[in-house]
């Protein structure tokens, strides 16, 4: 439901969602060209880190928040961000590793981190 308190038909939600996945696939576009031109810009991996969020699409979220660490490794939050991509991807090791880095600066973060392991669950047929 978008908005609060405000009841909507199951088509105009899903009419809603589809406009917002048009949306977002349309930021992707603009913001992959203008990543191409600007690779260091850190606002558009972060752009890029939202769409794909909302797209549901985890691996190239990871693949942005890993950019976002690489241009600002002191982003604490997204640290935290990527950790919980890693765990809920499966990727222990990983999520692990963000922990340990974060446990000494930040011991909050690095315990909300570490409530996410065990966030992946397979795919089973």
């Amino acid at each position: 439901m978008p908005w609060p308190g405000i009841l909507l038909t199951s088509r105009t939600a899903e009419e809603l969602e589809a406009k917002g996945r048009v949306s977002s696939h349309s930021a992707i576009e603009e913001l992959s060209i203008l990543s191409a031109f600007a690779p260091d810009q850190l606002w558009v991996h972060d752009q890029l880190a939202i769409s794909y969020r909302e797209l549901e699409m985890p691996e190239k979220e990871i693949e942005e928040c890993e950019a976002i660490i690489k241009l600002c490794p002191d982003d604490h939050q997204a640290l935290l961000r990527l950790g919980i991509l890693y765990f809920r991807e499966g990727r222990h090791a990983k999520g692990l590793e963000i922990y340990e880095r974060l446990k000494p600066i930040q011991p909050l973060l690095a315990d909300e981190l570490i409530g996410h392991y065990g966030a992946y669950k397979p795919f089973t047929t």
